[in-house]
């Protein structure tokens, strides 16, 4: 580790200038845009500045911008300046110079004058040239820095070069930036080193992390920008760099909490907005505008920005853009405003869109471009929000601009209609109290009107109208414009001829004209007979174009046509204007014709008259939409009384008033109304009328109420203040009905005869005669018109034709039959060919029904029914009676009309034609059964009709007509012929018939007491359904009804239940479907408790009784469904009754299914399914059957087993199968939880439990019996065995430990066997903390020991230990008293002293468990089980085929040892430890072996005391090595555990016997070398790899030694080495040598700097070893490769400079020089001149590297060619390590190589060769001069 001062030198030296180190200027100067490394070097500073100020006066030529520069950075003077001794001040206005200089240069850098500019930067050096010596070729040059832009300036250089960071040039920026760059930059620092370019996406990444290179970028760009020196390569790359980071930053913060990321979120937007903000403020930069408005488009779709920060970047858009950006900045805006949450733009970004010229076709293209509805919303909105109050001619454009935009279809509906809203706001102002300008009202309603009459818009401006609760008639109000469609007359042929498409006049544009077109007259009568529709539309038209002007409406009422001033004694006038206020014209113009009417009937000249004929259209106009219509409609009532000139109290009429039109209202058709008396017509308007015309006004359905109650009879109290209303008398109220009729079969105006229709539909009883005589014609005449005709009507009156429709036929009732058969004429068609009509009248029907009397009833059922039922290929009709079958469907029908449905089907014996007598002869049943009918098409009829009957039925809760039951079933019958008859199934007939049966049978369940006459029943004909079909439908639904049926009456279905079950077995158990087992669960629930209850009845036993049906259901248990199969089995049992089924059930599926291995885990899913007691009872009565199976003569195991012929081999397999299977039953943990939780409860349950449970082992035990008494039998006896031990699993731990006592007194070991192997696997899985389990298996321990006494059979003994172990481990630290007994009997010779293996095996393991248990306890039986564990391990070490698991089991008992009683492993119980370990190792155990005699070194290196473990190491180290490599390598291994597991305090208290270890250790290669008298490579391969190990442990001790105590060890093992062995053993001298300088070499390598003092201790070794060192052998080339690596390490490391001790290196030097005169003996390249090399480099001085180099080149000149050779490449390494230092001596080696260049050896001139180009690279230079 660095020390602080070398840290500080370090921080100085990275900061200094190197004003006087001549190779950092000489490096600082050769770096370069332009040149080559060497090209720059040699460059003098004259011929640098004219090349750059070249490039300057051109760049001055480009951009007249530039000159300003030649009189500062490129002036004579700047030559002269230095930078280092400017002020601050001075350095400061250089740096802002060269900044923007950078910036006006940086879009030019690909120029070649650019860079010829900014290389003058670069390098504006200062510098001489001096030489040495002649001979010398080295160029000392020293320069003094003044100014160098890429390091005083980097950042703004880098920024510059940055957007062609892709380019060749940047690669050569790279290579001339300091290697320190600021954080901002530090991305750049992987491409510096490999100058490559770095990718876009690295300069990306590092805008989104990195803060300060984002906020540089940034201020470098926009500052650039500012100062116009902007390129567009700049702009361009900073616009994708920077949005694409903000997308990055966006992602980025969208983790954590949402408080976590609203916080980043604001943070980031606080860096961001004032970038663009700053960016926005440059005005004129259309490059950095479209960047900022990417930008800005990215901010406002990433970040949650509120509205107020949107408007503000809005607003600073807008003032930005230019003509050249206002497309993008619109795109921009469109972004940010679908980003809003308020619809309108801010006010400054309003006036700047709205000013835009060809807004409209701006909009038109960025809505094809992106989504932009809500910008075109937010400017349509601001430009009518801008109406108010501004100039017309202002006005009018604004208006053109929404007009365009909707025009345009710029706008989705939902935001025309805003734009609607806002208009409609604006229309509203018109009359308010600040209102809008007359002339920009009438701009605002012609758009809206021609929004209202333009087809596309009409339906959204009304709904529009509607959502805003805006009146449409106030609106034209306020507006003075019709938006309503005109009510102009058509011709019923030819349509309108007036109007065009929009409502508008086709050729008639103005008042005058259109008045000038008018005849003067007419020859009608009334305009109500007219039938000149053109002059009808043409007048109509003119009256509404008068609506404008006052004048203009006097002057069409002075027109003669009209006749105004004829007054009441012409119709003409009065019914032009009813015509009109009832009509769909403008509510302004049924207002004025109201008011023009009121005026005149009010005239004083008028006499008294009788209006009634204007009665219908009075009340038509009091129930208009329009309150305003309605109140002048009340004001002219009240005239039309006042018409009456009524006199007195009692309201007199006089004599002579006369009826209006009585003869000209509809002309010749005027005879056919009915005319009121004027008594009682102005008694129906004062009494009825009057009194409420109040509420009429407020409520426009209120006259209709009026109309209806006072008809109808009913009292109606009027409003406070108004005239009391009288009822009126049922003469009168006729009579006004009557007469209304009339009105409506002779009015031509369907709106009217619409409104009076929807009145008089409510009458009741008042209109009875009327309706017949009038009103069903009308409806007969409505009905008959063409399609065309209808339709044309309804639209020249605005009005819905179904409306007409429900009127016209909402005046029928089911009264009289002539109203019914009107209406059946209409649906049916004979009346009319309208289908909605035709619709209507079925729907008028059904409305009848519920208010019709039975006959009407009957009669409207059967006309429906015989008409759905018609055959008919007509689509029309078709049609119709699907709606005629609607109906019938829709209406709730009595019984008695089913019944009459269900007896008038027709039966086949009706249509079957009968052979003659003469042909009869013998027929089976069904032959007989079968009608002989050839009409096909008859039997379909039939067949249909019985359909749509039986639909009917069930559609009309039939549960609730129970006497419908013997017509279905004889139906139910009838169907089985039709079946034989068609050859169809009927499926879908015969499931409605059975369905409705099933209700009916239903519902008679839950009424008992319902009087039906059960003979009607006809079951069989069920069953029959059932086998018969194939439809599982018809199966589901038969057998519901048979269950049904069984519960309601049993009687009837028992004897035929078990065929039903065998077809069940075969169809429907195979069903997955939900709702067939829905039907089997209902077949099961009902049918099979009464037969059950019959079979007790009987006496019988159940399970034999019931053993077809069981069979049935095992037979189909693969073919049921998966998920299915338990609820089923489930419940068939529990239907049965599971205790006396249950066990046949298991054992009848056992046996059916042998092989299938689903039925173990289904049986014990069943089982578990019931209470234990249950399970026991099963389980006895299962056991039962398998002993009636072994019975000589047998009864249930035949039933149930179907044993009856089966041989006794097959018997005992089945036996065995079912004995096998039941244990694993009883093995079921849910089922032996359920058990135990039981047993555990104190009460009653528990003790039957209990008894049941000795019920059932006490059969077992007799089954054992008997079938361990049968010869033959091993199979069933194994697993009468395995029952045995499944019962004795079932008791809880307690119980079974009381149970198991008696059972280990038997002399069955396989018994025994079993009760112990059960306790075993019980103590496995018990908990610790239970006490009662604890004490019972403490107490039954003894007869476990008793066992392993004893008992002969060592399986028993085996399983008798391993649960003594178990309960030892578990329970043992309660009672250690116990334990103890029982370790001493495993310790024992039963046991542990055993000669069988697997006892001793198991014994040791069970004496590790006891250790941990008894601890100190243990310690008495601790000599007698160690001494056999080490014989064990002996015994196996020796053995030919060991027995490892013993081996193991040895080791395992030691290692317990050792961990909880170490302190008793004695010097002796160690010695013998180490000595079996190592002879262990050399036995080749496997890896398991291994592994666990580890795990023991690892307990030895904690736990055993270390004083002990290292004199038994020291101790045992010559057993070790005389074993062999193997147990050497696991001696130093258990050394290494020791020194890395205690700390340095007790490794240097042991240091002196660590010595005496090692000492021996490194002596291990010369003992193994003497010892084999030579090894082979494999054996040496071994001692390298043990000597490594034992130099890695010798280091990790001396990393724990201080110096003070390593430093005697160190010197006392250089003298082991190099004096200890007597003077002859040369060899062994070697070897020493060799392991010595091994561990040198690993200890200079791995503490370096630290030892390198140590190396005078070994310096004279070295030196002699080296002087005397011959290679000749493959050991002494071995010893002098270490040394060499030894002396190579030390001088690698030298950091205190103790090799250029002249002693030290004069010492070595010679030598280790000498040695290249051994290069014929070995390769000096390898180990010889990598230390020449490090010596050199060690010794850092000129006058060492001359002495070096002179005894190097004496070898240049031996006469051994591969000496030469050596020097020379021993020069190269030198050249290429020292380089200029090492070149100093040059002049010396000049000689040598001009000779070396003409050796006689060619290898030598070309490494020769080789050495001169690398001396010329490192010069610069060539040396051919030199050596010429």
């Amino acid at each position: 580790m660095a020390t602080v001062l070398q840290q500080q030198l370090a921080a100085i030296a990275a900061k200094t200038t190197n004003q006087l180190d001549l190779k950092a200027q000489k490096a600082a100067h050769s770096k370069s845009l332009l040149f080559e490394t060497s090209t720059a070097a040699g460059q003098t500073f004259d011929t640098l500045y004219q090349i750059c100020y070249e490039g300057f006066q051109e760049l001055c030529a480009l951009d007249g911008r530039f000159a300003n520069y030649g009189r500062n950075i490129f002036s004579e003077q700047s030559k002269r300046e230095e930078r280092t001794q400017m002020t601050s001040k001075e350095n400061e206005e250089l740096d802002l110079v060269l900044r923007n200089f950078l910036g006006l240069v940086s879009g030019r850098l690909l120029l070649k004058p650019g860079l010829k500019a900014v290389e003058w930067l670069v390098r504006r050096f200062r510098y001489t040239t001096t030489c040495t010596t002649v001979l010398c070729a080295v160029h000392k040059r020293v320069a003094d820095r003044i100014l160098s832009v890429h390091e005083y300036n980097t950042d703004w250089l880098i920024l510059s070069f940055l957007p062609y960071h892709a380019t060749q040039i940047f690669p050569t920026l790279l290579s001339i930036l300091p290697k320190t760059l600021s954080p901002a930059f530090k991305f750049l620092h992987p491409y510096m080193t490999t100058l490559q370019n770095p990718p876009r996406h690295a300069i990306l990444y590092a805008a989104i992390n990195n803060p300060s290179f984002f906020s540089s970028f940034n201020h470098y760009a926009l500052s650039v920008t500012c100062a116009r020196q902007h390129s567009t390569a700049l702009l361009g790359f900073w616009a994708g760099i920077t949005a694409q980071a903000i997308n990055g930053l966006f992602d980025n913060v969208r983790s954590g909490r949402t408080d976590v990321q609203r916080q980043r979120e604001e943070d980031l937007l606080l860096r961001i907005i004032p970038i663009i903000q700053e960016a926005l403020s440059i005005s004129h930069v259309p490059e950095l505008f479209v960047g900022s408005c990417m930008i800005i488009t990215i901010l406002a779709s990433k970040g949650s920005l509120e509205d107020k920060v949107i408007d503000g970047l809005m607003d600073a858009l807008v003032k930005s853009w230019s003509p050249r950006t206002v497309d993008e900045g619109l795109a921009c805006l469109a972004v940010m405003a679908e980003e809003r949450h308020n619809a309108m733009l801010p006010v400054t970004s309003l006036k700047a869109v709205l000013r835009l010229e060809n807004l409209d076709e701006r909009l038109t293209t960025l809505s094809e471009q992106q989504k932009s509805d809500k910008l075109i919303l937010s400017v349509a909105l601001g430009a009518i929000g801008t109406v108010q109050g501004s100039r017309s001619q202002r006005t009018r454009l604004v208006i053109s601009i929404v007009q365009k935009i909707i025009e345009r279809r710029l706008l989705p509906t939902p935001r025309v209609k805003a734009v609607l809203r806002a208009l409609l706001g604006l229309a509203q102002k018109k009359d308010d109290l600040v209102p809008i300008s007359a002339e920009d009202g009438t701009q605002v309603a012609e758009l809206i009107h021609h929004m209202y009459m333009s087809a596309e818009y009409r339906a959204v401006v009304e709904e529009t109208i509607r959502e805003a609760d805006v009146s449409i008639e106030d609106l034209e109000m306020r507006l003075q414009v019709t938006l309503q469609r005109a009510n102009v007359p058509a011709s019923p042929d030819n349509g309108d001829t007036v109007t065009n498409k929009n409502g508008r006049p086709k050729s008639i544009s103005q008042f005058v004209p259109l008045v000038q077109s008018l005849p003067s007259s007419m020859r009608e009568a009334s305009f109500l007979q007219a039938k000149d529709y053109d002059m009808l539309g043409r007048l109509t038209q003119a009256f509404i174009m008068s609506l404008r002007s006052p004048g203009n409406i006097a002057e069409f009422l002075s027109l003669p046509l009209i006749q105004k001033d004829e007054g009441l004694s012409s119709a003409v006038f009065f019914s032009l204007l009813a015509r009109i206020w009832t009509s769909s014209s403008p509510i302004l113009a049924r207002i004025t014709a109201l008011r023009i009417a009121k005026d005149r009937l009010s005239a004083t000249e008028l006499g008294a008259v009788d209006l009634q004929a204007l009665m219908p259209y009075v009340l038509s106009a009091l129930g208009d939409s329009s309150d305003k219509v309605r109140r002048n409609a009340a004001d002219f009532a009240l005239a039309m009384k006042h018409s009456y000139k009524a006199t007195g109290e009692k309201s007199k009429l006089p004599k002579d008033i006369k009826i209006w039109a009585k003869d000209t209202l509809y002309g010749s058709k005027a005879k056919n109304l009915e005319w009121l008396t004027s008594a009682d017509a102005f008694t129906f308007l004062s009494d009825a009328i009057l009194p409420t015309l109040e509420e009429c006004v407020l409520d426009s359905s209120q006259i209709g109420h009026v109309v209806a109650d006072t008809l109808n009879g009913h009292s109606h109290t009027a409003r406070d203040g108004a005239v009391p209303r009288r009822d009126l008398k049922s003469a009168l109220r006729s009579a006004v009905f009557l007469t209304l009729s009339s009105h409506v079969a002779e009015t031509p105006l369907y709106r009217v005869r619409l409104c009076l229709l929807t009145m008089l539909n409510r009458v009741g009883k008042a209109g009875a005669a009327a309706r017949t005589a009038v009103l069903t014609p009308a409806v007969t005449e409505w009905a008959s018109l063409p399609v065309g005709t209808a339709a044309s009507i309804c639209e020249a009156e605005s009005i819905e034709i179904s409306a007409l429709d429900h009127a016209f036929l909402g005046c029928l009732t089911s009264r009289t039959q002539e109203e019914l058969l009107c209406l059946q004429s209409i649906a049916s068609g004979r009346v009319g060919a309208r289908s909605e009509l035709a619709k209507a009248a079925f729907a008028r029907l059904g409305q009848l029904w519920p208010r019709a009397k039975l006959n009407a009833q009957n009669l409207i059922a059967h006309f429906l029914l015989d008409y759905s039922l018609l055959e008919s290929p007509d689509s029309l009709t078709q049609t119709r009676q699907a709606e005629a079958l609607h109906v019938l469907r829709s209406v709730q029908m009595s019984t008695e009309i089913l019944a009459s449905f269900v007896d008038g089907l027709p039966d086949v014996s009706s249509m079957q034609e009968r052979p003659p007598p003469a042909k009869r002869r013998r027929t089976s049943r069904s032959e007989t059964s079968k009608p002989m009918v050839k009409d096909v098409s008859q039997l379909q009829a039939a067949i249909r009709r019985i359909t749509v009957v039986l639909e009917l039925v069930d559609g009309s809760k039939p549960e609730s007509h129970p006497s419908l039951l013997k017509g279905l079933f004889h139906v139910l019958g009838e169907l089985q012929h039709y079946k034989v008859q068609l050859s169809s199934d009927l499926v879908y007939v015969q499931g409605v018939a059975i369905g409705i049966l099933l209700s009916i049978v239903d519902a008679l369940k839950a009424t008992p007491n319902a009087k039906i006459d059960r003979a009607v029943i006809r079951a069989d004909l069920v069953v029959e359904c059932i086998r018969s079909t194939s439809s599982t439908q018809v199966h589901n639904a038969a057998l519901l009804l048979i269950s049904s049926l069984a519960t309601w009456a049993p009687d009837l279905v028992l004897h035929s239940v078990m065929p039903i079950f065998t077809f069940m077995s075969t169809t429907l158990l195979r069903q997955s479907d939900d709702y067939s087992a829905h039907v089997i669960d209902q077949t099961i629930s009902r049918v099979i408790p009464p037969l059950a209850a019959s079979l007790r009845k009987q006496n019988q036993d159940l399970v034999v009784g019931a053993s077809e049906l069981l069979s049935s259901f095992t037979a189909a248990f693969e073919h049921i469904p998966l998920h299915r199969r338990l609820r089923l089995f489930t419940h068939l049992t529990e239907t049965l009754g599971p205790t006396d089924c249950l066990h046949a059930v298991i054992a009848m599926l056992v046996e059916k299914y042998p092989t299938d291995s689903r039925v173990p885990q289904f049986v014990a899913d069943l089982l578990n399914h019931f209470d234990p007691q249950t399970g026991l009872t099963a389980a006895a009565g299962y056991i039962d059957i398998l002993c009636d199976s072994l019975q000589p003569k047998r009864s249930i195991s035949d039933t149930v087993l179907d044993f009856k012929e089966k041989t006794a081999e097959y018997i005992a397999g089945s036996v065995e199968r079912l004995l096998i299977t039941f244990a694993s039953l009883l093995k079921d943990r849910s089922y032996r939880a359920k058990l135990v939780r039981d047993l555990s409860q104190q009460d009653e349950v528990a003790e039957v439990l209990r008894t049941h449970f000795g019920t059932v082992l006490e059969k077992a035990m007799v089954l054992s019996s008997d079938v361990a008494s049968r010869d033959n039998f091993h199979g069933p006896q194994s697993a009468a065995s395995g029952l045995l031990s499944a019962l004795l699993g079932l008791l809880p731990t307690t119980d079974f430990v009381k149970s198991a006592a008696p059972l280990l007194s038997r002399e069955d070991d396989n018994l025994r066997r079993k009760v112990v192997q059960s306790l075993e696997a019980r103590i496995r899985t018990e908990k610790s903390s239970h006490d009662a389990t604890r004490l019972a298996i403490l107490d039954f321990l003894p007869h476990l020991t008793s066992i392993v006494q004893r008992s002969a059979d060592v399986p028993l003994r085996h399983i008798s230990i391993v649960c003594l172990d178990q309960a030892s481990e578990k329970y043992g630290k309660k009672d250690t008293n116990r334990i103890l007994t029982v370790a001493k009997i495993v310790t024992s010779d039963q046991a542990l002293g055993s000669a069988d293996n697997r006892l001793r095996i198991i014994s040791l393991l069970c004496l590790a468990s006891m250790v941990e248990v008894l601890r100190e306890d243990f310690i008495s039986l601790l000599p007698q089980a160690l001494a056999r564990a080490f014989d064990y391990i002996e015994a196996t070490i020796k053995a030919n085929s060991p027995n490892e698991k013993l081996y193991e089991a040895a080791f395992t008992f030691i290692t317990a040892i050792l961990e909880y009683l170490p302190y008793m492993v004695s010097r002796k119980y160690l010695d013998t430890l180490l000595v079996l370990s190592f002879e262990s190792a050399e036995a080749g155990l496997s890896d398991e072996a291994d592994e666990t005699r580890l795990k023991c070194y690892q307990l030895i290196a904690k736990k055993v005391r270390v004083q002990e473990c290292f004199s038994a190491l020291d101790h045992r180290w010559s057993s070790a090595s005389k074993l062999g490599v193997t147990a050497a390598e696991e001696y130093i291994g258990m050394l290494r555990m020791l020194i890395d597991f205690h700390p340095k305090s007790v490794i240097i208290r042991h240091a002196q016997i660590l010595f005496t270890i090692f000492l021996n250790a490194y002596d291990f290669r010369r003992l193994q070398g003497v010892d084999n008298d030579g090894v082979d490579v494999d054996k040496k391969v071994e001692l390298d790899a043990t000597e490594s190990l034992i130099n890695a442990a010798a280091l990790e001790m001396t990393l724990k030694l201080n110096d003070a105590t390593f430093r005697p060890f160190f010197v006392r093992l250089v003298e082991w080495a190099s004096d200890d062995l007597h003077g002859k053993d040369r060899n062994g001298r070697m070897l020493r040598a060799i392991s010595l300088f091994g561990f040198l070499t690993l200890l200079f390598e791995k503490l370096r700097s630290i030892v390198t003092n140590y190396s005078g201790y070994i310096l004279d070794y070295a030196v002699n070893i080296l002087e005397h060192a011959v290679p000749d052998t493959e050991e002494r080339h071995n010893m002098l490769r270490v040394v060499l690596q030894t002396l190579s390490s030390s001088f690698k490391h030298d950091q205190d400079d103790f090799w250029q001790t002249p002693a030290h290196l004069s010492t070595i030097a010679a030598p280790l020089l000498a040695q290249l005169g051994n290069a014929a003996a070995f390769d000096v390249s390898e180990d010889l001149i990598p230390a020449i090399t490090d010596l050199a480099a060690a010794a850092a001085s000129p006058e060492h590297h001359k002495e070096l180099n002179a005894t190097i080149m004496k070898h240049m000149r031996s006469d051994d060619t591969l000496i030469r050779l050596a020097a020379v490449k021993c020069e190269q390494s030198l050249t290429e390590r020292l380089g200029e230092d090492w070149l100093a001596l040059l002049p010396e080696m000049l000689p040598f190589i001009s000779e070396l260049q003409e050796d006689d050896n060619e290898t030598v001139e070309r490494e020769t060769a080789k050495w001169i180009r690398s001396i010329e690279e490192i010069l610069g230079e060539s040396l051919e001069g030199m050596l010429q």
